[in-house]
């Protein structure tokens, strides 16, 4: 069993701090990738926009089975990385999270609630980089 060393993890959450919630700052010009999935009753709607400008839209209709909504790589250009999910022309409650491990590699968690069920699983985006060699 291998054991990881050097974990940091800087959590964003709770409702007074929302101007937070789905930003991140990513070093500037390198690949990162993106990935969404949905356990919703009503299609998700997931935007990533990088330096305010939209960069990936993920759209699906429900699905309560972890769904694959897809993913992509994208150019984190100045740094300033932001997802905005909504559902039924709604903006969704999110939490997020970004999480650095063993000083490599970075993740950026996001989780939102369509306030159906109070679960904050209905879009699931996982941002993650470096990506490439």
């Amino acid at each position: 069993m291998s054991r990881v060393n050097n974990v940091n993890t800087l959590i964003y959450f709770g409702e007074n701090d929302m101007a937070k919630q789905g930003s991140f700052t990513l070093p500037p010009n390198i690949k990162f990738g993106v990935t969404a999935r949905s356990n919703a009753d009503y299609e998700q709607e997931i935007t990533v926009l990088v330096d305010g400008v939209a960069e990936a839209i993920f759209t699906g209709i429900h699905g309560l089975d972890n769904e694959d909504l897809g993913d992509k790589v994208i150019n984190s250009g100045k740094g300033n990385v932001e997802v905005k999910i909504k559902a039924n022309g709604n903006d969704n409650d999110m939490v997020s999270a970004q999480v650095t491990l063993a000083d490599r590699v970075n993740f950026g968690l996001v989780g939102s609630e369509d306030w159906n069920d109070s679960d904050y699983n209905d879009a699931i985006v996982i941002i993650n980089w470096p990506v490439g060699a």
